[in-house]
């Protein structure tokens, strides 16, 4: 719905712009509007379950990681004023807040790293400088991508674990719905074959 309305807006602004390209507006709705058509082609993929698995992963793995990249963003900002307020005066890698979110960001990813060392020890000291770089690389790569990685790892289990449950519901002869587990999860229904319903019942029986 969403990529119609974008091709529908982007269409009448060319139309009303007698077919002049060039503009930045209509460039870019119309590119949203064919990235988001191709997007949409990724639910044809739920018919096959094997191949829906990333998919399901960012389904399950995105709520906790936006929770968990909230507050990092958080800790993020404060390392970028922190050298923004020590480093802005001598070196232009932190004049500004823009600047200093992407100094930080080349950091993280190893980019001139020691030319960054270099440019802090000069506009500060070495043991500050030392101190600032080695305590956001701790926090950012080895403790922050770590914890993220596991949130998105348990994503990944919960998404195996869906389509075994999908694909037992179709060997079954079910078929899902709109993404709907056929018949429930697959301790449910591991539960009803069993006879007097499972353990429970089993003990219930005796």
């Amino acid at each position: 719905m969403t990529t119609n309305v974008l091709q529908v807006i982007g269409s009448a602004i060319l139309l009303m712009n007698h077919g002049r390209s060039g503009n930045v507006l209509i460039n870019t709705l119309i590119g949203f509007a064919a990235s988001g058509a191709l997007l949409n082609m990724v639910r044809y993929f739920r018919f096959f379950p094997k191949s829906y698995l990333l998919i399901l992963t960012l389904r399950y793995a995105l709520p906790k990681s936006l929770r968990f990249i909230m507050c990092a963003t958080v800790i993020y900002l404060a390392y970028a004023v922190l050298g923004m307020a020590l480093f802005g005066e001598g070196t232009g890698a932190f004049s500004d807040l823009g600047q200093s979110i992407q100094t930080l960001f080349s950091i993280v990813n190893g980019d001139n790293i020691t030319a960054y060392f270099q440019a802090m020890t000069k506009a500060s000291n070495t043991f500050v400088s030392r101190c600032y770089v080695i305590s956001f690389i701790f926090l950012c790569m080895w403790v922050a991508l770590n914890i993220l990685l596991g949130v998105v790892i348990e994503g990944y289990n919960q998404a195996v674990e869906r389509v075994k449950d999908i694909s037992e519901g179709i060997s079954d002869g079910e078929q899902p719905e709109r993404g709907e587990l056929p018949g429930g999860s697959l301790r449910e229904r591991r539960v009803a074959r069993e006879p007097h319903g499972g353990v429970a019942g089993r003990y219930a029986s005796i």
